[in-house]
């Protein structure tokens, strides 16, 4: 394959894969295989964010107290979902739109989170559209995020949110990101 120079042996000048695991023996690793997520992924120079570093970003935020779940995390994809509770229902006994505008905003945010480009720090929203096509009262809405452009300085998302149960639509949206850079 040609990569011997650069990969292969944990030294300097050569690139390595690296995945750290909250084991306090390898042999959990192996008697609870699959169980244990690990604590930090390094591929290509770049700390892959988990699922479990996704859904603690949102504790004491607003995703967080909607409840929204990261389920899936792919290469441009992210999945999320929201358990309707009475809180999301607005006074005409329909989910509120700003319910799944959040769902559909955190789940672009938080795919832009895992996307972003080496050396950028952050990201902050410039514009989010949404169409609504259908409403839900119970059960739990699902969302899908996938991105269209992921560039040095913006990135592009489009979200669909259906009910998971039925698989019926209800709004999409696209948001618009600004990557973010330290200062220098």
């Amino acid at each position: 394959m040609g990569l011997r120079k650069e990969r292969g042996t944990i030294e300097p000048g050569k690139f390595a894969d690296l995945v750290i695991w909250n084991a306090e023996h390898p042999a959990e690793l192996a008697a609870q295989f699959g169980l244990i997520r690990p604590a930090v992924i390094l591929r290509e120079r770049r700390v892959v964010i988990t699922l479990e570093q996704l859904n603690r970003r949102g504790t004491g935020f607003l995703p967080g107290y909607m409840g929204v779940v990261i389920t899936k995390l792919d290469d441009k994809e992210l999945h999320a979902e929201l358990a309707i509770q009475p809180h999301h229902i607005a006074p005409n006994s329909y989910l509120h739109a700003g319910t799944v505008v959040t769902l559909a905003d955190t789940s672009c945010g938080y795919g832009c989170v895992a996307h972003l480009p080496e050396g950028a720090t952050g990201f902050t929203t410039i514009e989010l559209k949404s169409n609504f096509l259908g409403t839900a009262r119970e059960g739990t809405v699902a969302c899908v995020a996938r991105a269209q452009h992921l560039g040095r300085t913006t990135q592009l998302w489009d979200a669909v949110v259906s009910h998971k149960d039925t698989g019926k639509p209800s709004p999409s949206s696209a948001a618009r990101s600004f990557v973010l850079y330290p200062q220098s």
